[in-house]
């Protein structure tokens, strides 16, 4: 089935022990989801999502103000915000139908989305999604995103659950991943601290004086040439 493209960053260890698993840094380019509002909210709306799938499934098939039918993609997504004050599901529209997808029903409850470009730690896990599960799993991402110290969450609290198997796949088999959308830290600090040098050599130039002239005779004619990079 089709899944967004992305890019793996790097990666590390989740923790120190052997069943600690592995936390990838994914950049993913923009795509389009179709989404739909679930009433719970929080970890109760991760296991009520029934209602949310089969309108996403309805819509993706030919359920739509269109009639058109489109392939069932992966995986379905559930993003709860900061707190979980709101959770939605998601579907991901096949690349081919994304620039002109077909227009949801009026009273169905699903809308279509933009997912923008993005950095996203990622962290898997097998077995059935539940409300334990995912809290537990949460919390091991996050601490491993706050060990490894070079990204932080972008919004404080918000996650979103990843599931790309069918509901009657074997549980061992079923490959779920717990993802929150980062910011990359080390990249903000290396240009802010650029900002500042730049702004400290502008300061200590001689009236007057032209940037080629001074950077010709120091040998320098740009801070990429010193090595540094943003």
């Amino acid at each position: 089935l089709e899944t967004p493209k992305y890019r793996v960053l790097r990666s590390w260890r989740a923790g120190p022990g052997a069943l600690d698993g592995v936390v990838e840094l994914r950049s993913y380019p923009p795509f389009t989801v179709a989404r739909k509002g679930m009433g719970g909210a929080g970890f109760g709306a991760v296991e009520g999502g029934g209602a949310g799938f089969n309108a996403l499934a309805s819509y993706l098939f030919g359920d739509n103000a269109d009639g058109a039918a489109m392939a069932m993609t992966t995986p379905v997504g559930i993003d709860v915000s900061g707190g979980g004050a709101a959770s939605s599901m998601s579907f991901v529209l096949p690349r081919d139908a994304a620039r002109a997808p077909p227009r949801p029903n009026a009273d169905g409850g699903v809308a279509l989305d933009e997912v923008p470009a993005r950095i996203v730690a990622v962290k898997a896990f097998a077995g059935v999604v539940t409300d334990g599960e995912v809290r537990r799993q949460r919390d091991a991402l996050e601490a491993a995103i706050e060990a490894d110290g070079g990204t932080a969450p972008v919004e404080a609290g918000a996650f979103s659950v990843l599931q790309y198997n069918a509901p009657y796949a074997i549980p061992w088999r079923r490959r779920n991943e717990l993802a929150i959308v980062v910011s990359e830290v080390v990249a903000e600090e290396e240009a802010a601290s650029a900002g500042e040098a730049a702004a400290g050599d502008a300061e200590a130039a001689p009236a007057g004086e032209a940037a080629g002239e001074r950077e010709g005779r120091e040998g320098v004619s740009s801070w990429y040439d010193t090595g540094v990079r943003l």
